[in-house]
């Protein structure tokens, strides 16, 4: 009979560190991955963003360089010649 009492708390013991190991596992996996999307986002937008300003990489709204919009079929079509001649130089690596 001692050892019915003192298996319940063990094995509860035993789950409730099984699941805080798992459950911290799982939290720092999706930091991890958050973190990463985050750097390949900011990586890219320096990368294929004409005008990109660091002060946009900081989650504020409204951001302070103001919008990164287009209004002009010009601007568009600058934006967009420097997006393709930022992309043409890159080659496959397989």
């Amino acid at each position: 009979m001692v050892t019915n009492y003192l298996f319940n708390p063990m094995a509860n013991l035993y789950f409730f560190t099984l699941f805080g190991t798992q459950l911290t596992l799982f939290a720092s996996f999706r930091y991890a991955n958050v973190n990463y999307t985050w750097d390949n986002r900011i990586a890219f937008s320096h990368l294929f963003l004409m005008d990109w300003d660091a002060a946009r990489e900081v989650t504020s709204y409204p951001p302070p360089t103001g919008p990164n919009a287009v209004y002009t079929k010009e601007a568009f079509y600058n934006h967009l010649n420097f997006a393709v001649s930022q992309v043409s130089p890159i080659t496959c690596a397989y």
